[in-house]
């Protein structure tokens, strides 16, 4: 474990930062205004590239944060804000 003399207590356990909150970066990004990163993940039909709404998501961050998200009617998931380049896996969950 590596400690930062950081005045907000962060700390970095397995290469992921997080805040005694428990929460992950990602996750504090998300609650920022700014951030150096941000993706809208947009869900288009293949055969048209009309939007798909109403369709459930799983989106998985690079850090191992995850979240859903239902699409908006122009098919666009709630936005994905960053503090650094980072892998973003989207999954769309099936109909139960």
């Amino acid at each position: 474990m590596v400690e930062s003399g950081a005045p907000d207590k962060i700390i970095e356990r397995a290469a992921v930062w997080q805040k005694f909150s428990g929460e992950s970066a990602s996750q504090i990004a998300q609650k920022l205004e700014t951030a150096g990163f941000a993706v809208t993940p947009q869900v288009l039909w293949p055969f048209d590239d009309s939007p798909v709404s109403a369709q459930k998501l799983n989106i998985l961050s690079g850090d191992g944060s995850q979240q859903t998200s239902v699409t908006s009617q122009s098919g666009h998931a709630t936005k994905q804000q960053r503090l650094s380049i980072d892998s973003l896996n989207v999954y769309i969950q099936d109909e139960e």
